[in-house]
């Protein structure tokens, strides 16, 4: 903004230096030409001052115009601090950073929070019912200390994805400005776009879970839709596919053991990769969610204690028994091709694998992995192994295994200690 005030400030002293410009051209040596000159001049500063008074009216005219929208899109990464201050002084915006609560302890951007998600004036959350009652529309608060409980099917509608909220589920007032955040976090962990998917809609969870209603709501699933459902004892679990995930309003309200605040960051990274091509396997796909939530869980200062059963020494010995030091290539051979895996070691062995890709092959690895996948024939959700392993030698190199197994031994212990530290476990309290 300063930068348009700038510009108009230069054109405005123009028309002196043009006529000064002139008058030094025909020559001014005489009396009577100087007193030319003078009234001349005086009738162009005349000039000057007028149209700077025109102009700083139309400076002010547009900055009042376009402070708002500059300070709520920011769509410029190199707008000042001075501007910031600028218009938090001139129009009483509130631009402030607001903390969250303490499971949400990093900062929530709200230049990042949708225009469908404008908090209201009043500062509380909206509920509208639409579609005769049968259902109703969410704006919320932003406010973390408020608990908003529907009583009715409900749903919300940001930038980039939906919300819909089942009956009786109760989530905090900054919930979506936490899923928005959290979605922005996962592109930058993952290096991947939600926008880069293809939107492939199905209605099952939507009829299932919500007795048919939300009828022509983003069924195409031009964005993401999150499902929230409020009884967790009900046979289901969180889960997620390309454009779609479930979770339960405790994953918005309840933190520590339960790892709640931790399963909103992997479904979400399910569904971010997931987008991105076809299906990887059990091991890709579990492994980068779970270095998602990892990453995410040490961002945000945030203890994850479902985060144990991937970094303990059980889980250690069942790897090693599968051969994961001795022949990484057919470890995951074998674990891929076990269907039932009840030992989990799809996420034991995916968790170590992606960390080590990252580290080794750098932020685009899994992009280039599935970028090769989405060329590659196959079914990907009967896949022969060997075709899996084909297609991560090809993003990366053909020794990745060899590479892998000469890497576990030296890095793993370190980041397995530092995860432990983060939980406060360490080898005396420990529990195998």
């Amino acid at each position: 903004m300063f930068r348009k005030l700038k510009r108009f400030m230069r054109i405005v002293s123009v028309p002196t230096a043009a006529c000064l410009l002139m008058l030094g051209l025909t020559g001014c040596g005489t009396d009577k030409n100087s007193e030319e000159v003078t009234e001349v001049v005086k009738e162009a500063d005349d000039i000057t001052e007028n149209v700077q008074e025109d102009i700083t009216e139309t400076v002010q005219k547009d900055v009042k115009e376009n402070v708002h929208k500059e300070v709520a899109d920011n769509v410029q990464d190199d707008v000042t601090e001075n501007v910031r201050e600028y218009v938090k002084e001139n129009t009483h915006e509130d631009v402030t950073v607001k903390e969250t609560s303490e499971t949400k302890s990093a900062a929530l951007d709200t230049e990042n929070v949708s225009e469908n998600d404008s908090i209201p004036e009043d500062g509380k959350t909206h509920i509208s019912d639409e579609a005769d009652g049968a259902y109703a529309r969410v704006i919320f608060s932003g406010d973390p200390d408020e608990i908003v409980k529907f009583d009715k099917h409900t749903y919300y509608e940001g930038d980039d994805f939906f919300i819909f909220f089942q009956k009786d589920t109760e989530v905090p007032g900054d919930t979506a400005v936490f899923v928005d955040q959290i979605m922005a976090e996962l592109e930058e962990v993952e290096h991947m776009k939600y926008s880069d998917g293809e939107d492939d809609g199905d209605s099952y969870w939507r009829d299932y879970h919500f007795d048919g209603q939300f009828v022509g709501i983003n069924e195409d699933c031009d964005k993401i839709n999150i499902f929230v459902l409020n009884d967790p004892e009900n046979g289901n679990i969180e889960c997620a596919t390309v454009n779609e995930c479930i979770l339960y309003d405790d994953d918005f309200t309840e933190s520590g053991l339960s790892g709640s605040e931790g399963t909103v960051y992997h479904e979400l990274a399910h569904v971010l990769r997931l987008r991105q091509s076809p299906y990887l396997g059990d091991v890709m796909e579990e492994g980068v969610a779970l270095y998602s939530e990892y990453e995410l869980m040490m961002k945000h200062d945030y203890r994850d204690f479902s985060m144990v059963q991937y970094v303990d020494d059980l889980g250690e010995e069942k790897l090693r028994d599968a051969g994961i030091y001795e022949n990484p290539e057919r470890a995951y051979w074998y674990i891929s091709d076990d269907d039932d895996n009840i030992e989990q070691l799809d996420y034991q062995y995916g968790f170590r694998f992606v960390c080590f890709l990252y580290d080794e092959y750098g932020d685009d690895v899994i992009k280039n992995i599935g970028e090769v996948a989405s060329k590659t024939k196959y079914d990907d959700y009967e896949t022969d192994p060997s075709i899996l392993i084909e297609i991560i030698k090809k993003g990366t190199s053909e020794d990745v295994y060899e590479r892998f197994g000469e890497w576990l031994p030296e890095h793993w212990p370190e980041k397995s200690a530092e995860c432990k530290k983060h939980l406060g476990l360490d080898s005396a309290d420990y529990m195998r």
